[in-house]
């Protein structure tokens, strides 16, 4: 039985720009390594998100607890390496399972571990809009900290901070605040609320991940997107299952500044994610 298109007609019909559109490619992996294999293997990524849950850890083979500060060692180590092989802008998240990942351990060292990815380079954070502004506005502060530092250091005015080495210092990162539901699609009204508050968690950029369940979910979805463009706010509209594809498709008519495509069909992060290759084929496709 052939699936039927939907009825598009509310969607302003504009050209696509596609130098507005940044192709997000998600990468999970057991090590860095791995990461950055996948990272030289995919050409047609802007911007990769690095899923730092999915890496396997020391004491996730021992089952023996390890002191915090080995484990924070641990980790600023394996996300330096990441970063000091990057090529391209690298988004951090390290998700729990109610936003599909595979982070097991506390709220607290989930939040530690990214802050230690903004202390180290990370051009992007990504986290839900259920983290607390307080803590937001810390590892802000402390970011911004480091940046001055390291802006010290390179003057060669600097080169330690309290004993300690600045080179996994960079630039302050962008901040991603997300929101997902992954079982169907607030009404407008509510979802406006939900990016009231992440502007005011201090979003740079806004996520909202959806799953549009019709064609009247896609025009809801589609007028928040006009209401956040109205407000020259950076954004992301990412639907999923199969109405989202249209989200992804027409990623420069929702406005999105970030698209994201999977590596390979199977390495898919959300229902209905087409591959990185499959959006850049269908954009070029319609690009005039």
């Amino acid at each position: 039985m052939k699936q039927r298109m939907p009825n598009l007609g509310f969607i302003k019909q504009r050209m696509p720009n596609l130098d507005s559109i940044k192709l997000c490619i998600p990468i999970r992996g057991d090590s860095p390594k791995e990461m950055m294999r996948k990272m030289d293997t995919s050409p047609e990524a802007d911007i990769f998100e690095i899923w730092l849950d999915s890496l396997k850890t020391p004491w996730d083979v021992s089952k023996k607890p390890l002191d915090e500060s080995m484990m924070e060692k641990w980790w600023r180590r394996n996300i330096k390496e990441i970063v000091r092989h990057k090529k391209k802008p690298l988004i951090f998240v390290n998700k729990d399972e109610k936003e599909r990942g595979s982070w097991k351990g506390s709220e607290k060292s989930r939040t530690g571990v990214l802050r230690q990815a903004a202390l180290c380079g990370a051009e992007y954070i990504d986290i839900g809009v259920h983290a607390e502004k307080k803590w937001i506005k810390n590892v802000k502060a402390d970011a911004k900290r480091s940046g001055l530092f390291m802006t010290e250091s390179l003057n060669g005015k600097s080169e330690h901070l309290n004993g300690k080495s600045m080179e996994c210092f960079s630039k302050i990162p962008q901040w991603i605040i997300s929101f997902h539901d992954f079982s169907g699609q607030p009404r407008e009204k509510e979802l406006k609320k939900i990016v009231e508050k992440m502007w005011k968690l201090g979003a740079d950029i806004i996520k909202i991940a959806v799953t549009p369940r019709s064609t009247a979910d896609l025009k809801s979805l589609y007028s928040l997107a006009c209401w956040m463009r109205k407000k020259r706010k950076k954004y992301i509209v990412a639907g999923m299952g199969k109405y989202g594809k249209i989200t992804r498709i027409f990623a420069e008519q929702f406005g999105s500044c970030i698209v994201y495509g999977a590596r390979r069909k199977k390495e898919a992060t959300a229902p209905g994610q087409l591959t990185g290759k499959e959006l850049r084929m269908i954009w070029s496709i319609i690009q005039p």
